[in-house]
């Protein structure tokens, strides 16, 4: 498989790659383990058809946290319901995404899959909840791992995250983008006029590394705190992904920071971090940091550092099928249309497990583009309990709005005996109409 490993010159607007901080903790060759207690959240819960809480409905949330160094921050995030199950303990399957922001740059991004036995609840007292540390910035740059979240019962929360810290000089990889940023589509959903909990942000822009390689950067992301709560502007939490001319795609996580009404984008000249939390192709395995700076009028730089595990045949190779019937279509074609799915899976070898995501729709087919695109999470759950988190961004055929060919989705991470993982998983749909998912991980 190809990779990137040349070094594009950097734009001289971005001087600032040599800020990239990692602990001196972080350094050492051995799993590091932090502990954050966090406060009960403030909680929107958002129900944009009126139909009634279910599949595709979400929340978003925000509280304080106190790491065990006595660091303060926050911790905010959005969590969709993929599934309710009418048998079984679970009355709801969510998957979603959270940030914990210790101020000073350094951010950890941590996110999976959530099953609760009542709805609209949160986890039971005591009960473990097993997610993938998918990355961080500043000090946490390049770490991944596992955290365990237990909930108390006054609403209160202790997370422990345990993650293999990655040696910032092995993030010699650059990539450098510039472009002018298309429209953002705000989709209201909360119903309310201005910027709300709750609302959606889609967004693509056209670039050019200082290569002069075209890429495209396409963006969804959900509004976690509000205009004016903290601030000027408000904040969002989700994914982006930057796409080269051969469908390879870069994936970032995290928050952004955005302007007052008025200017969808961020402030201008400040300097936003991300992790970078995987991808396919030449990125397989990709994991760093990703500055953005706005220069102005729309012009916006994306400075993406990040190292590449050693090119390597997989290490295991796990196939399942499932019925290409599935509801994974979209039918509206309107951005902001979103689907979720529950989709039982089996393996030649017999193993079982389950395939739960969401998807929202990013952007339409048009003249240059034929198929729409949408981009969310879907999470892959085994019968111990194990998971694995992908990062679900696909075409779709819009006369049909299933899946267009061939589709390639980066591994995030995963829990349990897949604690650490990357890779892809490829989906194929075979001569009997049935769906193929190869699942090549590497550790």
């Amino acid at each position: 498989m190809n990779r990137v490993h040349r070094r594009l010159a950097v734009l001289p607007a971005i001087a600032l790659l040599g800020s990239v901080l990692i602990a001196p903790a972080a350094l050492a060759n051995e799993p590091q383990t932090l502990v954050i207690a966090q406060e009960p959240p403030e909680i929107s819960f958002h129900d944009p058809n009126g139909d009634g809480w279910g599949a595709g409905d979400f929340f978003t949330f925000v509280a304080s946290v106190v790491a065990e160094d006595g660091r303060e921050g926050t911790i905010m995030g959005e969590h969709r319901v993929t599934a309710m199950p009418t048998d079984g303990p679970m009355a709801e399957y969510r998957v979603g995404v959270a940030v914990i922001d210790l101020g000073g740059g350094d951010t950890i991004v941590f996110g999976g899959q959530t099953g609760v036995e009542t709805t609209q609840e949160m986890m039971t007292p005591g009960d473990p909840l097993r997610r993938v540390v998918l990355g961080g910035t500043g000090a946490f740059a390049g770490v991944y791992g596992e955290n365990v979240s237990v909930r108390a019962e006054d609403g209160s929360w202790t997370h422990t995250l345990t993650f293999e810290p990655v040696d910032p000089a092995g993030m010699v990889t650059e990539i450098v983008a510039e472009g002018v940023s298309a429209p953002v589509t705000e989709i209201e959903m909360t119903g309310e006029a201005g910027m709300q909990r709750g609302d959606v942000r889609t967004w693509e822009m056209e670039a050019e590394t200082t290569d002069g390689d075209p890429v495209t950067l396409y963006g969804l992301h959900f509004r976690t705190i509000g205009e004016g709560e903290k601030g000027p502007g408000s904040q969002t939490v989700g994914i982006l992904a930057l796409e080269d001319a051969n469908g390879d795609r870069l994936i970032a996580g995290g928050w952004i920071q955005i302007g007052p009404a008025g200017d969808p984008l961020p402030p201008v000249g400040v300097e936003i971090r991300r992790p970078i939390i995987g991808g396919t192709g030449r990125f397989l395995g990709a994991r760093g940091e990703q500055t953005l700076v706005h220069h102005g009028d729309g012009l916006i730089t994306f400075t993406s550092r990040f190292t590449l595990p050693p090119a390597a045949a997989p290490e295991e190779t796990i196939v399942f099928h499932h019925d290409a019937a599935a509801p994974d279509g979209m039918t509206d074609a309107v951005a902001g249309e979103r689907t979720t799915w529950e989709i039982p899976l089996a393996s030649d070898a017999g193993e079982e497990a389950t395939l739960r995501g969401h998807n929202t729709l990013i952007d339409l087919a048009d003249a240059d583009e034929p198929t729409h695109r949408a981009a969310g999470l879907s999470t892959i759950t085994f019968a111990d309990g194990s998971t694995i988190l992908l990062s679900d961004i696909r075409r779709l055929d819009p006369e049909t709005g299933l899946v267009s060919g061939r589709c390639v989705r980066a591994i995030l991470g995963g829990t349990g005996r897949f604690a650490g993982i990357s890779g892809e998983v490829t989906r194929t749909k075979e001569a009997d109409g049935q769906v193929r998912l190869e699942i090549a991980i590497q550790r």
